[in-house]
């Protein structure tokens, strides 16, 4: 028996791309289906990003920032190059990740906040971070206690939806005890420099 395929090689540790382009293998029918797959799957991945770092930038240009702070933000990116590392590492990294545009949106409202100076960096991270793993629903449900300045001891009984209230608890940014939901200072903080522009 010949087999088509050279079994003495660990397809393991080769990329998927150069094993689906092999002429021979790419003929084996189930390795045609993984590779269709796996090609609409990556223009899709592709798409969603590319759509993300427009959204990001479109919300980014749209949003106000004093020049001399733009100066200053423009200034030590060119001469701090771990400062600048960490912010290209967000935009790229961050808007890879995304599923949802409004978190493109929100991180670009968070960065406008940072480089206005109304933001430490650490602070701007952190808040990247849970807008990661915050669901979408959950940043309407912070909006939404943040426009009606909803901060402390909101009862579940009067009209909250509790779905919605384990979304952001989930996040870090609000606590549940007993029938009251609090919103945490970070909470605060995403709703006052990521949402509030946003959500008017």
């Amino acid at each position: 028996m010949n087999p088509t395929i050279d079994l003495t090689i660990d397809y393991g540790e080769i990329a998927l791309d150069s094993i689906i382009e092999d002429d021979l293998i790419s003929e084996i029918p189930i390795v045609k289906t993984v590779a269709t797959v796996y090609k609409i799957g990556a223009a899709i991945k592709e798409r969603i990003i590319l759509k993300n770092v427009l959204v990001f930038f479109k919300e980014f240009h749209s949003g106000d920032v004093e020049k001399k702070k733009l100066a200053n933000f423009h200034h030590k990116l060119l001469s701090n190059e771990n400062y600048r590392k960490k912010i290209c590492e967000i935009i790229i990294i961050y808007n890879e990740r995304f599923t949802e545009t409004i978190k493109s949106k929100v991180v670009a409202q968070l960065l406008l906040s940072h480089i206005n100076q109304e933001l430490e960096f650490k602070n701007f991270n952190n808040l990247v971070m849970i807008v990661d793993s915050i669901h979408p629903e959950g940043i309407k449900e912070l909006a939404n206690f943040g426009r009606d300045k909803k901060w402390g001891n909101i009862s579940l009984q009067k009209g909250v939806d509790m779905s919605n209230a384990s979304l952001i608890t989930a996040s870090g940014i609000a606590n549940i005890s007993g029938h009251l939901i609090k919103i945490t200072e970070m909470g605060k903080e995403l709703f006052q420099f990521g949402l509030k522009n946003l959500y008017k």
